[in-house]
């Protein structure tokens, strides 16, 4: 951090809130870390050289339709009701045919932290897709040293999965985070790749990350935890779980992310093939 800097920062994971916190740093030229991302040549993406309407466009036509609400709720007194909600993405589709009629098995990214609010056993588990429509949904695994979780649900409605970056980061690359924050659907903003950096402690026994994460200044809110984080080619270079902000002001300052090759690592781990 610059020693010019005295701004008070805050790291919170909270439920499926998303929060913040803050660490400085630079994308090493040899990345040890495996994390899929690296200095490289030292070339960044300049604002001239990305046609951001047309890849606004595109992730409307050709994204929006695989992100998804995640909703955790609770029955109290015989009444249902949501307790915390995050974001995620489909990465998978399987499909079978019975009498004629197709069904679709759909994996969806989202973070532990969201599907572990409050009383994980207790939990009743919703996705909500981008026509506000509400299935029931199932946790497949989840860890909280990857703060990552798989989400199952079948559908009769085709869905077309996101898919995985495998390029190098560089410092400067322009990213695009999809997400549900504060009630939102489908809330698209637009930033670059800051920095590598070590994974801050949240403090939060669901979000235990112990590995180098990635930090970008792509406006993110409450709500936008497990939201996914795309490139140019609008694939998924990351899964955002928490964000930078300022403790006096709330103002915000930055996101932080996994890397896709650590989200990799964690679905190879549990015997999921995508």
């Amino acid at each position: 951090m610059k020693k010019k800097s005295f701004v008070l920062l805050i790291l919170l994971v909270l439920i499926s809130v998303f929060s913040v916190g803050c660490f400085d740093g630079y994308f090493n030229g040899d990345n040890n870390n495996g994390d899929g991302s690296s200095g490289g040549d030292g070339n960044t993406t300049t604002e001239e050289t990305v046609d951001y309407a047309s890849i606004i466009n595109n992730i409307t036509l050709n994204v929006m339709q695989a992100n998804f609400k995640v909703v955790v709720a609770h029955e109290v007194s015989f009444v249902e009701t949501d307790f915390a909600i995050g974001s995620g993405a489909i990465i998978k589709r399987e499909e079978s045919t019975l009498l004629g009629e197709t069904e679709y098995t759909y994996t969806l990214l989202t973070n532990n932290h969201v599907v572990a609010s409050g009383t994980f056993t207790k939990n009743i588990f919703y996705v909500e897709d981008y026509c506000g429509e509400r299935i029931e949904a199932e946790v497949i695994v989840r860890s909280a040293n990857y703060d990552l979780a798989v989400v199952e649900f079948t559908s009769t409605d085709k869905y077309e999965p996101l898919s995985f970056n495998n390029s190098p980061l560089k410092v400067g690359d322009a990213v695009f985070a999809i997400g549900t924050p504060q009630f939102q659907i489908n809330a698209v903003t637009i930033g670059k790749i800051l920095d590598e950096i070590a994974a801050p402690d949240s403090g939060d026994e669901n979000s235990t990350i112990n590995f180098n994460v990635i930090k970008h200044d792509a406006v993110t809110k409450e709500g936008s935890s497990g939201g996914v984080l795309l490139n140019e080619n609008l694939k998924i270079v990351a899964i955002n779980y928490a964000g930078i902000m300022n403790a006096d002001t709330g103002e915000f300052i930055a996101s932080v992310s996994i890397p896709v090759s650590r989200v990799k690592q964690f679905l190879t781990n549990n015997g999921i093939t995508i």
